[in-house]
């Protein structure tokens, strides 16, 4: 079960990175395939329990770290 979902989330990431890709909207140093692998990565459950409950990070500052990472990371936004 934990296989199949992770391997949903990385789909799920590979339709956004080509969905961003298509736009033009990813840095031009970000391929689709480094785009979904960076999505995969930092949207993990592990990163979640690791920041929130080992760290003490509330759901907001995580949400609001996660965003700022993705927009840096992947669009060259800075928000």
């Amino acid at each position: 079960m934990v296989d199949r979902m992770a391997e949903e989330r990385r789909q799920t990431a590979s339709l956004i990175a080509r969905s961003l890709a298509r736009e033009g909207a990813l840095r031009p140093d970000c391929s689709e395939e480094q785009a979904r692998d960076v999505m995969y990565a930092l949207a993990s459950p592990d990163l979640y329990e690791l920041l929130v409950s080992h760290s003490g990070w509330s759901d907001a500052q995580f949400e609001a770290w996660l965003t700022s990472a993705l927009a840096g990371s992947l669009l060259g936004l800075v928000p």
